[in-house]
């Protein structure tokens, strides 16, 4: 069981309003530079904008350890380590599902599976899944 209150689910509501989550990180953009070997994750919470970075050799992992390489940055506590990443298969040909395996760093280990407009896209949301049910369960 994933339960943790790393972000308060009585928190703001995100700017946007969308997602019906208070206290959830939004994510802003995932950024690809093959020319420095990096994937940027920007991530937004609380009025604060935080940005995690990984090396992009790792693939989809590349993209979920910078998600949660931000949400250590947003809060200093999340010590998200990501087992494994996987795209899914898909039968519409504008969105890619992504699936991970994100260990808390305590013994627990959540899922997350989440469609997105790129592989990275979709690691990062998944990514966010999965943290986010820690945020909310307690």
């Amino acid at each position: 069981m994933c339960s943790s209150d790393l972000f308060s689910p009585t928190a703001e509501p995100s700017a946007d309003g969308h997602d019906g989550h208070p206290g959830r990180p939004r994510l802003l953009a995932v950024l690809a530079f093959p020319e420095t070997d990096e994937i940027e994750v920007h991530l937004a919470h609380g009025g604060r904008r935080v940005v995690g970075r990984a090396r992009i050799g790792g693939g989809l992992a590349s993209a979920a350890e910078a998600t949660a390489a931000a949400l250590h940055e947003l809060d200093g506590r999340s010590r998200a380590r990501v087992r494994w990443a996987r795209i899914i298969e898909d039968t519409r040909a504008d969105l890619v599902s992504v699936a991970v395996a994100v260990d808390q760093g305590d013994g627990d280990v959540c899922l997350g599976l989440a469609a997105g407009s790129s592989p990275i896209d979709a690691a990062a949301r998944s990514t966010l899944d999965a943290c986010n049910r820690r945020f909310t369960r307690s």
